[in-house]
């Protein structure tokens, strides 16, 4: 007996000692590291040399031009520098992330005691009554040794991706005052190449390059600020902003006073498709670019607006379900998606007989509706506004159903 317990109290000892010449290797001093800490320029310019003003915040010159759809765009992208909840959000949840995993250096520890007690009657068998009672503590430590850098390797990562939602940050604020500095010296309300191809006449929030080429439209958050720009070429060809925020911003054809204003919220994906859908409504409408973030900027303007019915304005791209690298039908289910994610409605157009047979890629959105089709805007406005009438009327529904539940919450809770 003695023997063993001196051979366990030997290997106990090996055990130890193998421990701490670990320690030293595995648990090294954490150096201060400085991630992604390239210097970010003070100008920021396109390739093209039409596009290399900046902002200069110090003053309000823009004052002078007496727009005021110029002043809402450029004052707020100025005064809401930093203040977007979206990208503080992030970079929050990248600092807690890193917290996290900082915090498996350490050790943890574990508490738990138990307390049971058991009382036979005496009645099933032949043995007198009885009471039982058991109790039990346990303390336990873990602490993972850090061996193969697994855990520093995390924590670098952490660091490195903390680091980059600040920086990218900082591009987006860079990119949405360089953008505005744009806006100062374009045009609006002007013909323009594309808006004449899709139909549609000149109106305030589309900008005209000098170049008599491009147009311009401005894409915001819910709250209105400025955070990059659609370039539309003559031909259709269409870039946004470089180093620029797309994700949940859009263009409220109309402008954001007469969103706010609108019974509705309709979205759509195109800027020409929801102009086209304005222009037969007669309200405000949202162009949210492309099929992709739908769901983003239906989500953000149900949250602005929670007591407006959202209808999303699909397109229909049947073409794609026999193009080789696509093989779906992206503007459908991707509207669909969106009217769900916010419990709005989606609406698709439909074309004259035999059309969409001739020229499938031709007929998709409502735009196509209201300019190619044979049945015109008169049916864009008789497809859409009885879809939006039921819509708010579901919704007005809705909202009082809500109403009184709270109402009789609140009765029972004083009774």
């Amino acid at each position: 007996m003695a023997k063993s317990k001196q051979k366990i109290m030997h290997i106990r000892t090996w055990c130890y000692a193998v421990l701490c010449l670990f320690l030293p290797i595995t648990l090294p001093a954490q150096k201060e590291h400085k991630y992604l800490d390239h210097a970010l320029p003070e100008a920021w310019q396109e390739n093209d040399s039409d596009f290399q003003q900046t902002l200069p915040v110090d003053d309000q010159w823009w004052k002078n031009f007496n727009d005021p759809t110029l002043d809402s765009l450029i004052e707020v992208a100025v005064k809401q520098n930093y203040s977007v909840l979206m990208a503080a959000d992030r970079i929050a949840m990248a600092k807690t992330n890193l917290r996290i995993q900082q915090g498996s250096y350490s050790p943890t520890l574990g508490l738990a005691a138990g307390w049971t007690r058991q009382q036979s009657s005496g009645h099933t068998s032949n043995l007198p009554q009885t009471i039982t009672q058991y109790s039990d503590a346990a303390l336990s430590m873990n602490w993972e040794i850090d061996v193969f850098g697994s855990i520093r390797n995390r924590v670098k990562a952490q660091k490195e991706n903390f680091a980059a939602s600040k920086e990218q940050l900082l591009e987006h604020e860079k990119t949405a005052e360089r953008v505005a500095g744009q806006l100062s010296w374009m045009k609006q309300d002007v013909p323009a190449p594309y808006l004449d191809r899709k139909g549609l006449a000149p109106r305030r929030g589309a900008f005209w390059v000098k170049d008599g080429k491009t147009t311009c439209i401005p894409a915001v958050d819910a709250d209105g600020k400025l955070w990059s720009m659609l370039y539309i070429q003559e031909d259709g060809t269409k870039r946004f902003a470089k180093n620029s925020r797309k994700e949940g911003c859009f263009h409220p054809v109309g402008g954001m006073d007469a969103l706010r204003t609108a019974p509705a919220i309709v979205i759509a994906e195109g800027y020409a498709t929801a102009g086209s859908i304005s222009d037969a409504v007669g309200h405000a409408t949202v162009a949210a670019f492309d099929s992709g973030n739908l769901v983003a900027v239906a989500t953000a303007l149900k949250d602005k607006y929670p007591d407006k019915a959202v209808i999303i304005a699909g397109d229909d791209d049947l073409h794609l379900l026999n193009h080789p690298k696509v093989r779906a039908n992206p503007g459908r289910e991707k509207a669909e998606k969106a009217a769900q994610a916010v419990g709005g409605k989606a609406v698709f157009p439909v074309f004259a007989p035999g059309e969409r047979e001739k020229d499938m890629a031709g007929f998709t959105d409502f735009n196509d509706l209201g300019q190619k089709s044979t049945l015109g805007m008169a049916a864009v406005a008789r497809q859409l506004n009885p879809a939006i009438e039921k819509a708010i009327s579901e919704k007005s529904a809705e909202l009082e159903r809500n109403k009184q539940l709270v109402q009789s919450h609140s009765e029972g809770m004083s009774r």
